[in-house]
């Protein structure tokens, strides 16, 4: 995926597809949001499931996740 524009603010972002390689960012960003949105102790996502589950580069994965 190429840079994206928008038109209120000419500021430029590359998006890109999430690989294995982003998966402690990942993790880490998932917490956070469990942490702001107090479900932080129920929270229960690993590193093997987001590499299994998503980032394993397969067309039948459960998601697709994209960086900025």
């Amino acid at each position: 995926m190429g840079n994206i524009n928008s038109t209120t603010n000419p500021t430029k972002h590359n998006v890109r597809q999430a690989t294995a390689k982003d998966v402690n960012i990942l993790l880490k960003l998932m917490k956070e949001l469990a942490q702001f949105e107090h479900y932080l102790d129920e929270f229960c996502v690993t590193k093997n499931d987001l590499l299994s589950r998503g980032l394993n580069g397969c067309k039948n994965s459960q998601f697709t996740a994209f960086l900025a």
